[in-house]
């Protein structure tokens, strides 16, 4: 009997024993988070709106681990409105005591509101998971603008047709901008620009941009590039879309009776070309009143990187000439363009006068092209500190004073014609 409650006693033990929960370490730790390769901590940490942050977990798998653990990290934004926030590691083998980096990245959108985000950090596997949560302030960038939009009318266009191009900008930074937007069509040989203003936290749309597609254009695809510079042209945005044009048919000349086809060709520049150069114009005629400008556009057909400069000479005797931009790193399959402005010294003789413009890629010349300056006289010369007005008041100032003088001759002769003199009396002298 005595021995019965004993192993009543044990057995009730065992059962106390089996149902007490087992509480064990976790099988890894999150050693220490970055944001930007910057320590995470309990102060908030500062990133900006539309940046990519970098987020690095440090993952320590447990002294104590008996086998190795299949796990992966994800971190994640809360409270945007519109999407999940986040990102994810492949799979990798947690050991017990090994150290292990991961790197993950966040797309922040443009159009996040500033404010206090949740970072969440976690570790996980099939079994597990763990998870740190981190506080993030996101703020707008001082410059930081968006491309949101656009439309080509039409966008199948036919030969000779005028299109319409409209651009829809979003400025998501702290700073008002002055953005310059620029189409270009470079298998048509087309670049066109304008300007807006778009105010902090606003959204604006461009005026029509209009160019005239070629009246010997092909029928084919041809790539629309629309690029929006602003903070001084140091930041960019472009964007990518197809123009389907419908070429023009061949010209059928009749010559006795026999059809003869003229087939026109396409204008844009050879492709078989590594660097094409190009002007829009070699001769201008300056007036001294204001500037005049050149364009220089360089197209690259291959996949070299190019360090362009350039160089005016000879045109230091009669004009002050400077390159906008002097300097452009031109990449393979893009276009880029320069302007060349122009403005004569005030003695600069009329007339026609020629520089040399430059074009040279790390120093080495690439191409030379003479550019012809036709100086004409100015509205507003003078004659001895005189100008035209003046010259003509002084002219019928003039001609009234001879009329006056003819008039004052004419009067006398008439007047001593009427009344001629008496005779002095007659004097004998002895």
């Amino acid at each position: 009997m005595k021995l019965n409650k004993i192993m009543v006693v044990v057995f009730a033990l065992v059962l106390a024993m089996i149902a007490v929960p087992i509480v064990s370490a976790a099988s890894y730790d999150i050693v220490k988070v970055e944001v930007n390769d910057l320590e995470v901590n309990d102060d908030q940490t500062s990133v900006d709106i539309g940046d990519t942050v970098k987020v690095r977990v440090v993952v320590k798998g447990d002294e104590n681990l008996s086998e190795s653990k299949e796990a992966k990290v994800k971190v994640g934004l809360g409270g945007y409105d519109y999407d999940e926030i986040k990102d994810t590691t492949e799979t990798f083998t947690v050991k017990a005591g090994k150290v292990y980096l991961k790197n993950l990245y966040l797309d922040l959108p443009n159009d996040m509101d500033p404010g206090t985000y949740t970072l969440h950090v976690e570790v996980y596997d099939q079994e597990e998971r763990i998870s740190e949560q981190y506080t993030l302030f996101i703020e707008r960038e001082r410059h930081l603008v968006d491309l949101v939009d656009f439309n080509v009318y039409p966008s199948n266009p036919e030969a000779g047709e005028m299109v319409e191009v409209t651009v829809r900008l979003e400025n998501d930074g702290a700073k008002n901008e002055d953005v310059k937007v620029v189409v270009d069509v470079p298998g048509l040989g087309i670049s066109q620009r304008t300007w807006i203003d778009v105010t902090s936290g606003n959204k604006e749309t461009t005026n029509e941009i209009q160019f005239k597609v070629p009246k010997n254009a092909k029928t084919g695809e041809y790539e629309l590039k629309l690029t929006a510079y602003y903070s001084n042209d140091y930041k960019f945005v472009e964007k990518t879309t197809f123009l389907n044009v419908i070429g023009s048919e061949p010209e059928v000349v009749q010559d006795n009776d026999d059809e003869v086809v003229v087939v026109t060709e396409n204008e844009p520049s050879p492709v078989d070309k590594e660097l094409v150069i190009s002007m829009d114009t070699t001769s201008k005629t300056v007036s001294s009143e204001k500037d005049s400008m050149f364009k220089v556009t360089l197209a690259s057909f291959d996949a070299k990187l190019r360090a362009i400069t350039f160089k005016v000479n000879g045109a230091q005797l009669f004009a002050d000439v400077r390159v906008d931009p002097s300097f452009l790193e031109l990449e393979g399959g893009q276009k880029a363009e320069a302007l060349i402005f122009v403005r004569l010294h005030e003695d600069a003789d009329v007339g026609a006068h020629t520089m040399m413009l430059q074009v040279l890629d790390e120093g080495k010349l690439l191409k030379e092209i003479q550019l012809t300056v036709i100086a004409e006289e100015a509205t507003g010369n003078s004659t001895f500190g005189l100008d035209d007005s003046t010259l003509k008041i002084a002219f019928v100032g003039l001609v009234v004073i001879l009329i006056i003088i003819g008039l004052l001759i004419a009067f006398r002769k008439v007047r001593h014609d009427d009344f001629p003199l008496e005779p002095h009396d007659e004097r004998t002298y002895y």
